[in-house]
């Protein structure tokens, strides 16, 4: 048998050349078109206000309220020091990390629960977080939840 018996058959999709197939200059004897070469543009960050900034316009510290779903998302290029930036990274690192130890909680308290009752434990659960933060914050400015519990009913 011989290799060529293997190759794959070209196949013509509309509108375009064979595939697997290179395509061959125009008739009239002109050259090919020279593809475009994409050329990297420098980000700007003139509209982008937060932080701290040096004379060229790098940030100088990491800026305290930075939204990752809110703003551009900030590069290496965007800081002075390499170091600012790493601790930004960290930083976000740290957020994730937190978020995810906060569900394989979620997953322990839940146990063997079906995936249908999941979503409604889950959902008591950040309830039961709410109570817990407003429960703490109402103490702190004096007020007795259980008298409040009791009048209720």
């Amino acid at each position: 048998m011989e290799a060529t018996m293997n190759a794959p058959p070209a196949v013509t999709l509309p509108g375009n050349a064979p595939v697997g197939v290179p395509t061959e200059p125009p008739a009239d004897g002109a050259p090919a078109p020279a593809k475009k070469k994409r050329v990297a543009k420098p980000r700007d960050l003139s509209d982008y206000t937060l932080g701290e900034r040096n004379a060229v316009g790098l940030l100088v510290s990491v800026p305290a309220d930075f939204n990752p779903k809110l703003h551009k998302p900030l590069g290496a290029k965007a800081f002075a020091d390499s170091a600012v930036f790493f601790d930004f990274k960290a930083g976000l690192a740290r957020k994730t990390a937190e978020r995810y130890e906060k569900l394989a909680s979620q997953a322990r308290q839940l146990g063997g629960v079906g995936a249908a009752e999941a979503k409604k434990a889950k959902k008591l659960l950040n309830f039961m977080e709410q109570y817990k933060a407003l429960e703490a914050e109402l103490a702190a400015k004096g007020i007795d939840i259980k008298s409040l519990a009791n009048t209720g009913s």
